[in-house]
């Protein structure tokens, strides 16, 4: 409460035109009065307090705009979490149970057909992530740069592939999004930590 008051003193001491004006006009109420002028004190008075009590309302608007951008700090922060939390979620999903989950090789030529359905299976299961991550993305409010970063992939991450077949283009590809989207995780989780 004592640290509201002083916040109010002093905004309104830095609206002196204001204050000066109302001091003024005080000074001619009792000039006034003393020279016998006919102008009654109550019109003094009133001018005199109209200045101070806009003085006044200005320092209280100024508050009231500190206490809602920091409100508003405070929301967005709250907000980055949020996002941060929820993209995470599925960041562990695309690691844990697609990328950790990509069927080996054939090491046969009787594992091909099986290798075949499980390959086929896992790839929409990432297409299926793919696109649920890009939809959660627009939910959340990302910006369309971030989306299109996750999105739009114009090259493989570097390295040497073994075979170059569609088995490592998708894994890469796959292993790109998900090194994407913590960025993006951690550019939200880092804005939830930054003081105003």
């Amino acid at each position: 409460m004592l640290q509201s008051a002083k916040q109010l003193l002093a905004g309104i001491v830095k609206n002196w035109a204001q204050l000066a004006g109302g001091t003024v006009v005080a000074v001619l109420g009792f000039v006034a009065d003393a020279r016998g002028w006919d102008v009654p004190t109550w019109v003094w008075s009133t001018l005199a307090l109209g200045f101070v009590g806009w003085a006044i309302m200005l320092a209280y608007h100024e508050l009231r705009m500190q206490c809602d951008a920091a409100m508003d700090g405070l929301t967005d922060k709250r907000n980055h979490r949020a996002i941060a939390d929820r993209l995470t979620e599925r960041y562990r999903h695309g690691v844990h149970e697609l990328a950790h989950k990509a069927p080996p090789h054939p090491t046969t030529h009787n594992d091909a057909e099986s290798f075949k359905q499980a390959f086929g299976e896992w790839l929409a299961a990432v297409f299926a992530w793919n696109d649920e991550v890009k939809a959660l993305m627009e939910n959340l409010g990302c910006t369309p740069q971030e989306i299109s970063y996750f999105w739009t992939i114009n090259e493989l991450k570097p390295g040497m592939m073994l075979r170059g077949d569609q088995r490592e283009v998708q894994i890469r590809l796959h292993a790109t999004r998900i090194d994407r989207l913590w960025e993006i995780i951690e550019t939200y989780a880092k804005k939830s930590e930054l003081r105003p």
